[in-house]
């Protein structure tokens, strides 16, 4: 393989995946050594990275996990952009191949990357924005991975099913911006999800909230250039200890397994998640015992099973809503729609006088030609159009209603524009080559925001 100008030795592939093993899967990169690239997988058992950390410990868990007799899981790190949830990614491939290439983004297509996840077959497959799919794909995501094989496709033109040998055993690992559960219960009370079963398709679920670890933006220039130079260094070194080694790993992996079942009191409904933990976490002291890495596996273990798991479970029976985590969310992911001026700009009557508005500065343009949200420093006024909030609060969590009251009772919103049929409108673009007529808007007191733990 040759790519980011090096050079690689292929895998020799079959015919039929030939085209896909001479992009994406390759067997080390030369020069690449053990060590550097322990290094740097090191730095995910340091403080602050112990959510990443057991998304990583996948990478080790995805093989073992293959042993058993389920056929797929999804974890997802979840949290705002620059919380090194890509570069997570990218050191999960890196421990078989091209740190980059193989991690599926949005407009990768559904098709493509259940061929990808058959071809890696027990090997994690990884999955980048995985909030931004839609509907549907996001269900049938979710629900491929845990059944272990792609759909059946009619053939063209022919009223036959078309024979699809599509299929795996692994843990696989996406990044979201938002939370895949909550879009999950959205998409079923919207109507819009096939999954029958919520409840359950949620148990073949770990999806980890996370937030930036110590010093990330260094740590993401200086890991890029390292899972480079280093990819698939780490794979082949453990995969071969596990085929000479079976026996021994299986057996490691059901003491762990009955262990933390007994310890943490696993339901039947959690086996997936329970076979995750044995695995990766197993998996991954394995690793250490080949020098792989040298993370301290007891304390990400008690972080892992006290805290992600805990996390898991209470959210699980509360499923509450969190109207200013919502609203927080939906602020960080348009700021590309996003107008910010020094302040409003209305003329103002004196003594039956028109003042014109003082001039204005525009401190934030838009990155398009919409604008959703218009905030005025001065007054930290922020305005945001209605229509649109709600969609996306469908989306995201469902229950918008629900959602302005609980802003209106964080005394957040100004002008009642939490009532359903208020007047209040705004013009976004305002006083700006955007310009645009006045539409429904929700007005939020940022002030007021910003204070808020």
């Amino acid at each position: 393989y040759v790519g980011e100008g090096r050079d690689y030795v292929t895998i020799p592939p079959s015919d039929e995946l030939k085209q896909f093993v001479t992009k994406k899967v390759f067997v080390p990169a030369k020069g690449g050594t053990i060590d550097a690239w322990s290094e740097i997988a090191s730095v995910w058992g340091e403080p602050g990275w112990e959510d990443h950390c057991f998304a990583f410990f996948s990478a080790f868990g995805s093989p073992l996990f293959a042993m058993s007799t389920f056929d797929g899981c999804l974890v997802c790190i979840q949290g705002p952009s620059g919380t090194s949830k890509s570069t997570t990614l990218d050191l999960i491939n890196s421990f078989f191949g091209h740190p980059f290439d193989l991690r599926n983004v949005v407009r990768t297509t559904f098709n493509s990357a259940m061929q990808t996840q058959g071809v890696l077959n027990s090997i994690s497959a990884t999955y980048d924005e995985v909030g931004k799919y839609n509907p549907k794909a996001l269900d049938d995501l979710v629900h491929m991975i845990s059944q272990g094989r792609g759909a059946g496709r009619m053939k063209s033109q022919v009223n036959a099913n078309r024979e699809n040998n599509t299929s795996w055993q692994m843990i696989a690992v996406g990044g979201s911006n938002v939370s895949i559960r909550k879009k999950l219960q959205a998409n079923q009370r919207a109507g819009t999800s096939e999954i029958m079963d919520i409840d359950a398709e949620e148990m073949r679920l770990i999806e980890i909230p996370i937030n930036a670890p110590p010093d990330v933006d260094n740590a993401i220039d200086r890991f890029r250039q390292g899972l480079l130079d280093n990819a698939g260094v780490a794979g082949p070194v453990y995969v071969n200890h596990l085929i000479t080694h079976q026996d021994e790993a299986r057996e490691e992996v059901e003491k762990k397994r009955k262990e933390i079942e007994k310890e943490y009191s696993f339901e039947p409904k959690e086996r997936f998640r329970l076979q995750v933990f044995a695995s990766s976490l197993t998996g991954a002291r394995i690793a250490k015992r080949l020098g792989l890495h040298t993370i301290d596996v007891d304390r990400q273990e008690e972080h892992a099973l006290k805290n992600i798991l805990g996390n898991m479970r209470t959210e699980s029976k509360e499923r509450v809503i969190d109207p200013v985590d919502q609203l927080s969310h939906f602020l960080n992911e348009n700021l590309g729609y996003t107008l910010t001026l020094t302040h409003d700009i209305k003329n103002r009557t004196e003594g039956g006088v028109i003042v014109p508005a003082e001039p204005h500065q525009v401190l934030r343009h838009p990155t398009g030609s919409k604008v959703y949200i218009r905030i005025h420093q001065d007054t930290m006024k922020i305005y945001i159009d209605r229509a649109y909030f709600m969609k996306y609060i469908e989306a995201h969590a469902g229950h918008p209603e629900e959602v302005l009251a609980g802003l209106h009772a964080e005394k957040l919103m100004l002008e009642k524009t939490h009532i359903m049929n208020h007047k209040v409108k705004k013009t976004l673009g305002g006083g700006t080559v955007l310009g645009g007529g006045g539409i429904r808007v929700v007005i939020i007191d940022g002030a007021r925001l910003e204070g808020l733990p």
